[in-house]
């Protein structure tokens, strides 16, 4: 069975106006640079934190990666309080936001508001985990 990933893969890009889909092309950092130049791209990546996507100026690794990888550690490690606090943390910013993206009752001002609650919420909860004093990251598994 052929593993996924490198070979024959498939490209997802999307906007508030278009969609993207680039089948069968290989999944690097030459393939990415022929689509989206890190030099010019002026948006912002969402990804699963790829080596392939570093170096972009404005990049987040994607909600459904980030749980994935703290469902993760926390199943590899059942015993480690911090694995279990960040992702109860994680989960906790997660359901609010979800619920904040379908109340209709906020206006654009409010919501504002709450994403930038959210956001603080969220880098509270990172920063200590980010890395060490020298910027190492320490999850990276």
């Amino acid at each position: 069975m052929k593993r996924a990933g490198s070979q024959n893969s498939a490209w997802a890009f999307l906007s508030k106006k278009s969609r993207v889909l680039i089948f069968g092309c290989r999944k690097d950092a030459s393939t990415l640079a022929q689509i989206f130049p890190k030099d010019s791209f002026t948006g912002i990546i969402v990804s699963d934190d790829a080596a392939v996507y570093q170096g972009f100026s404005l990049s987040q690794k994607c909600w459904a990666h980030l749980l994935r990888k703290a469902i993760r550690f926390t199943l590899l490690e059942p015993n480690n309080k911090e694995y279990a606090s960040f992702l109860k943390g994680l989960l906790s910013v997660y359901r609010k936001a979800c619920k904040a993206s379908i109340d209709q009752r906020l206006k654009d001002a409010s919501r504002t508001v709450r994403v930038a609650e959210l956001v603080d919420e969220l880098s509270e909860l990172c920063v200590g985990r980010c890395g060490d004093a020298n910027g190492v990251r320490k999850w990276n598994r």
